[in-house]
């Protein structure tokens, strides 16, 4: 069994190749899309909700009807395999190893290169979840069970700490210092009190604290 090394990965206007047009191409063509990737689709024929995705993005979205051919896999930042032919799938996942190029093969693990495990996102806090492609399933139950959990609130703790942050990197130039701050801040209480008080007050509240803490040196 391969292990999978954890990585987020920026694929804004990356070429982004899906090769066939079922159900599974039509879920990677939607998280694709999610982060900004520029997807190119093969396959002779696709399912009727994919129409809207490919009419509704523009260039983002190109549609070759065709069968899979090597050529295709040019310039591609990684390829999804996603036919229900597991031999094609396989060819892909070959051509892609001769090109050093990523793969990610549906069907077929040890021949992927990557794999994209279950998600719960809350605007810039995302949580992921794999079981190294052992249990997809299980990896659903978690998924399910995580998104009870987290609210959308998390999304707007996460906002409150980047923009705390970034005021300590204007404001104070001791690299420890603002090391320091962080990590003294208390953060499950500033997120009992965002849902206490709104988001407004508790940026104060964190402002004033770390006023309090720098007045202290």
């Amino acid at each position: 069994m391969n292990k999978y090394y954890p990585i987020m990965i920026n694929i804004k206007n990356e070429k982004c190749l899906v090769v066939g047009g079922g159900n599974v191409a039509y879920r990677k063509i939607n998280g694709l899309i999610e982060y900004g990737g520029k997807i190119t689709i093969i396959s002779r024929e696709i399912i009727e909700k994919i129409n809207p995705l490919i009419e509704t993005m523009g260039e983002d979205i190109i549609y070759i009807e065709d069968d899979y051919k090597s050529e295709y896999i040019k310039n591609a930042f990684f390829v999804i395999a996603a036919t229900n032919n597991s031999d094609v799938n396989l060819q892909i996942a070959r051509d892609c190893a001769q090109k050093n190029i990523l793969v990610n093969v549906v069907d077929d693990l040890e021949s992927s290169k990557f794999i994209v495990p279950a998600k719960v996102k809350r605007g810039d806090l995302t949580i992921t979840i794999s079981t190294n492609g052992k249990c997809p399933f299980y990896s659903k139950l978690l998924r399910e069970k995580l998104e009870n959990q987290f609210d959308d609130s998390y999304s707007t703790f996460v906002n409150i700490l980047g923009d705390f942050r970034k005021d300590l990197l204007l404001n104070i130039k001791s690299s420890s210092k603002r090391k320091d701050i962080m990590a003294s801040i208390d953060v499950e209480y500033y997120f009992n009190r965002l849902k206490e008080i709104g988001e407004q007050e508790t940026r104060k509240e964190m402002e004033r604290f770390c006023f309090v803490t720098t007045d202290k040196d």
